[in-house]
């Protein structure tokens, strides 16, 4: 690498370095940052080079050593903001606070639950299940044909209270109904509540499921 090249790269990682959040370091709360960790991508101090060092990541001084064309990408496509996305997207500051520079131990601790133990991380590239399971119930929602079938929830209602019924489905972990629903004769048992159970009308021409009051 010619040293024309050296000195570029340490001019636009100086200039990352005044970016967003690269100004402060990743790890505390220390300012103006002078090393990388290759390793996450990210700009810390001094002090949090060292503990990196201890967990095996791979460090570099902004000034004081050469960067290959991969680790200038790594650095470029980096950075803390991004980092933070992911390492940090369900940090709570206020029950894991940030670490004051200088305090090693608790920048150690710190480290450890943020890159070892990942209890703060989410990918970037996927979102939250919650987010995703809604999004696909509403996707499967927009592509199911309407349907007039009655739909009842036999854990909501005790078993022996409703009749079957055509266009009425059941939902439960285990079928509590013979083979054959259809000669099953309603009990005369007192049953729960069920005026809300029905969320549509049954189709034309087919009876109702008769619930006794």
């Amino acid at each position: 690498m010619s040293k024309r090249q050296e000195q570029q790269n340490q001019k636009k990682l100086r200039d990352l370095s005044t970016q967003g959040r690269n100004k402060r370091c990743m790890d505390c709360t220390e300012r103006g940052p002078f090393n990388v960790c290759l390793t996450f991508g990210t700009f810390i101090c001094s002090t949090c080079s060292g503990v990196h060092r201890e967990f095996g990541h791979r460090v570099k001084s902004i000034s004081m050593a050469l960067f290959k064309p991969h680790e200038m990408e790594i650095m470029e496509k980096g950075g803390n903001d991004r980092a933070r996305a992911i390492y940090l997207a369900r940090w709570d500051e206020r029950k894991y606070p940030e670490p004051k520079s200088g305090d090693v131990s608790r920048i150690r601790e710190f480290i450890r639950q943020k890159y070892v133990d990942k209890i703060f991380y989410q990918s970037d590239a996927a979102p939250s299940s919650r987010t995703g399971s809604s999004s696909s119930r509403s996707r499967q929602s927009s592509r199911t044909p309407t349907s007039n079938a009655v739909t009842v929830n036999i854990d909501e209602v005790a078993p022996h209270t409703i009749s079957s019924s055509p266009g009425v489905s059941w939902r439960s972990g285990a079928d509590p109904f013979p083979s054959h629903p259809s000669s099953t004769t309603p009990s005369t048992a007192q049953p729960h509540t069920a005026s809300s159970l029905f969320e549509s009308s049954p189709p034309q021409g087919q009876r109702s499921p008769h619930i006794p009051r």
